[in-house]
């Protein structure tokens, strides 16, 4: 399973503990217009850091312009990777592209429907957003499923990669299910690392430690 790190900030990146656990880096628009630069700069920021692929998403919105956007985008970094909208543009875009030697998929999906259409095209991924269709009051962990179980019977070779995760219970959820990879925004990824009750019990060992050599001592 891939897991990667859903950051414009590449401060965010050197910031996180055990990177070399992590495969790769997501980006949307919203994410790098927080940085207040350019799609450009963000792909070349992490190009020199990064060994593994960065998701880079077009922010056009007909087929042409988001064609010439992936081309751009590919040209900064060999190893991006096309985030297209799941969007009749998006998926005209995504038949073209996938003709030409450059990764690209299917984001902001919210159907298992979305998904099917990316995966009769070949899509490098499909990107369910979980946290959004949660909050949409659908069951963003039952719909998944069924999107890995409409991938396995029909042998699509599209991975699934499991978006817009809030919390550490549906990304371990969906891993259990079987996604191909999860991307995790830094604060998710942090809280991987730590746990109160494994904070105590260390805490608690180290202090019965230190006092059974104290008591030596005397």
């Amino acid at each position: 399973m891939k897991l990667y790190l859903d950051t414009a900030d590449i401060t965010a990146w050197h910031k996180c503990s055990l990177t070399s656990a992590i495969d790769g880096v997501t980006t949307n628009p919203a994410l790098v217009a927080e940085c207040n630069k350019s799609y450009e700069t963000v792909l070349s920021e992490f190009s020199g850091v990064i060994d593994g692929p960065i998701f880079a998403q077009v922010t056009a919105r007909t087929a042409s312009a988001m064609i010439e956007q992936a081309n751009r985008y590919h040209q900064i970094h060999s190893s991006a990777i096309i985030k297209l909208p799941a969007t009749e543009a998006g998926f005209t875009a995504l038949a073209e592209l996938r003709e030409k030697p450059i990764s690209a998929g299917i984001t902001v999906c919210f159907t298992a429907s979305q998904a099917i259409l990316a995966g009769k095209l070949d899509a490098s991924f499909i990107a369910p957003y979980v946290g959004r269709m949660n909050d949409n009051g659908q069951d963003a962990v039952h719909i998944v499923k069924q999107i890995l179980d409409i991938y396995d019977a029909h042998e699509f070779d599209t991975e699934v990669l499991a978006a817009s995760l809030r919390n550490a219970t549906d990304a371990t959820e969906l891993s259990a299910a079987g996604v191909d990879a999860i991307t995790l925004s830094p604060s998710v990824y942090e809280s991987y690392l730590h746990h109160p009750q494994t904070t105590a019990s260390v805490t608690e060992f180290h202090q019965i430690w230190e006092d059974a050599h104290d008591n030596a001592d005397q």
